[in-house]
């Protein structure tokens, strides 16, 4: 299990590092965000830094609000 943490939402599971900073970035869109390792979240914190992460968010939900607006 090197490199992996359970998934919160289905405990027998694991969640592969490429999919862990999609979690930090959409924590509402994998069950309850407080669910979410708290320790992952300092790690990512750290190494990407949560400006990176307001950032990718708000860009993605802007464009998304744009494509609906547009429909």
């Amino acid at each position: 299990m090197d490199g992996e943490i359970p998934d919160m939402a289905h405990p027998r599971k694991t969640v592969s590092e490429n999919n862990l900073l999609t979690r930090l970035i959409f924590p509402e869109f994998f069950g309850v965000p407080h669910q979410i390792d708290a320790t992952f979240r300092m790690d990512a914190e750290y190494t990407i830094g949560m400006t990176e992460v307001r950032s990718i968010r708000k860009r993605l939900y802007d464009s998304t609000c744009r494509g609906r607006a547009l429909e």
